[in-house]
This record gives C-alpha cells, structure tokens and sequence, in this order.
C-alpha cells in the first residue's frame, strides 16, 4: 500500500490473514502491528434510505490491523475516524469480514450505503423451458424476502394461484388444460425490506396434458331446466285452479293484455278501467283510499299512470241518474310501471 508516499507491506509471521509487521520498504523500516476486533458501540439503520451507520471503537496504541464483521458485504462502504476518511487501500473485506489498517484512534464511524441487496431471482425451468406433464410446475427463488405484487401466465391470472414455500421461494403449477402453445410468465415482486423489486418474464413452451373441466349440467342445461321449471308450475296452477274448482279473477296483465292467470293481478304498465255504459252520471276512482280522478260523459276509457311498484288497491264508484251509486270494493293488485304519464 502507498502512505504518505511509502510503500509499505504486511508482513504475517504464519502466512495467515492477520499481519504481525508491515514493511516500509522507502526507509527499509519494520514496524510491529497489534491486532485486534473492534467492538460495535452503536448501530442506526435507515430503511426507507437503505443506509447503516456502526460506531466501532479500539483500544489506543500503536499501528493497528483491527476487524469487524461485514454486515452488508454488497453495500458500499466508508469509514471515517476524527474529521479524516480512511482510503480505500487501508480496509479490505473478504470472508465477511472488514480489515482496517491504521495508526490508531479510539472510535471509527463505518457509513453502509445501499445496503440492501438488488433483488434478483432464478426460475426452474428456465427461460425457454418446457411445461408440460413431466415439469408441470414453476419454482421461483429470490435473494432476498420478497411479497409478490402480481403474476400472470398468459391469460391466466396466476397471483392467486402462487404457494408460498418461504419467504424467497414460491411456486406456481399452470393448469394442465390450456391450449399448446408458447406462453409468457410475467410475475412482479417488491422487497420487504428497502425500495428493491423487480420485474420478471419467462417465457415457456407450453404442451397439455389434462382434458379441459366439464361443464356441470346446470351450467349445459340451465336454460332449459328453468323454462321447464316455469312451464311445470304453470300447468301445475293450471291444473289445481281446474281440480279445486277455484274461481280465476287474478291475471298477470302487461300493457293491460291479459297474459297468464295468478292468485293476484300482477300489472306490468299503467291500470286501465273500462265503463261502456251510457246512462250514469258520474264516476270516482280510488287508488290505496286516495281519489284520483272523477268523470261525468259516458261511455269512459280511464288510466292510472303513475310510478308505482308492488301492492296496490284499486276502487270504482259509480253514480246513475237516479242517485244511487255501486262500488267494486277495494280490490288488491301488483304493479310494476316505470312511466309516468298524464291520467286519461
């Protein structure tokens, strides 16, 4: 190494890692060196800016040849000891382990930069490899924790799909239906710790080896099961309003067309009266106890077209010439209209 523009070299009595001597070979000088491990007094790491501080100190004395442990062996490293940086020909870190040379002060200030890892990972198979019933699995493993963010086999969203084997490894099986063909495997992974993530894509050849699932027979005869369902009920009233003798004066009506007999009327669309008689005076309309409308010429063609939905009750009063009047009573019904129109 060159200091203060002298050449100096370690010397170690037993060939080992530890230097007993250095060499001054400017002044043809041997100096001895003590040897010792620094004790870490303190240690701050920033994670959101990937960066560690260690405080190290060493007894006082002469030249110096002391170690600590690496902690962040890929991080970059400087070290500083009283207002002055130590250079770089100084330290040396192999076996995860720092070796500084010095002519000694108490403490030294290690600053860690990046300290955490660029995430990498490896795919088995690899890229280009083949899936099929003899590999149908893929296997991933990263360096360093990670969560995955997202996966996609082709079409095939595979996120969910993905097992958990740690907290680096993971592994995901495609289904074994898919067409044959080449297929891109695209999975995003973010560190747990510091801002690292990456982004992978894989590409395999692709071959099928499990007949695709079929459909269940609700799923292949669901229409027909319901319109067959619909058509039994029906007959089934059909044949119970038949049986029991019950009298029909419900219907379901759309657009006032009477379309299929039920226990109430059901009406999809406005409520239409009819009164073909000519020799009344009056007419009152009622809907839920409310009059909504009265008319005195005859014969009379009235609607009820409001917003409505579900039951409702619908009375007629009518008036003759004479005085004397007749109602329907109130009669229940089902709607369901969403116009809103002018009454008529």
């Amino acid at each position: 190494m060159n200091f203060n523009n002298n050449i100096l070299f370690l010397i170690s009595i037993d060939s080992d890692a530890i230097p007993e001597f250095f060499w001054n070979t400017t002044t043809d000088l041997i100096y001895p060196i003590s040897y010792s491990i620094g004790i870490i007094q303190d240690k701050i790491v920033d994670v959101v800016n990937e960066q560690a501080q260690v405080c190290v100190s060493v007894s006082k004395g002469h030249w110096i040849y002391f170690e600590i442990n690496d902690q962040y062996p890929d991080a970059e490293l400087i070290i500083t000891t009283v207002g002055r940086t130590i250079s770089m020909d100084k330290f040396w870190r192999e076996n995860d382990k720092i070796y500084v040379f010095d002519d000694p002060e108490v403490t030294y200030q290690f600053s860690f930069y990046n300290i955490f890892p660029v995430v990498a990972a490896t795919f088995t198979p690899t890229d280009g490899g083949i899936i099929n019933s003899d590999h149908p699995s893929i296997k991933i493993i990263y360096n360093v924790p990670v969560t995955i963010l997202s996966a996609t086999f082709g079409p095939v969203d595979a996120a969910s799909q993905l097992i958990q084997l740690d907290e680096k490894s993971y592994f995901y099986t495609p289904p074994g239906y898919l067409e044959n063909g080449t297929y891109t495997f695209d999975i995003d992974a973010q560190a747990l710790q510091g801002k690292g993530s990456l982004s992978s894509s894989v590409i395999y050849l692709y071959f099928s080896y499990l007949p695709p699932p079929q459909k269940s027979l609700l799923e292949t005869f669901g229409l027909a099961i319901f319109v067959g369902v619909l058509l039994g009920g029906i007959g089934g009233l059909l044949i119970l309003f038949r049986v029991k003798n019950v009298s029909i004066d419900g219907f379901i009506y759309i657009q006032n067309k009477k379309i299929l007999p039920f226990f109430k009327s059901v009406i999809v669309g406005p409520v239409s009266i009819k009164i073909p008689h000519e020799n009344l005076s009056k007419a009152e309309f009622y809907v839920d106890g409310t009059l909504k409308d009265e008319v005195s010429s005859f014969p009379v063609f009235w609607q009820w077209n409001e917003q409505a939905f579900m039951k409702h009750t619908l009375e007629t009063k009518v008036y003759d010439q004479d005085g004397n009047s007749a109602t329907s009573g109130q009669m229940e019904f089902f709607i369901f209209n969403l116009t809103k129109g002018k009454h008529s």
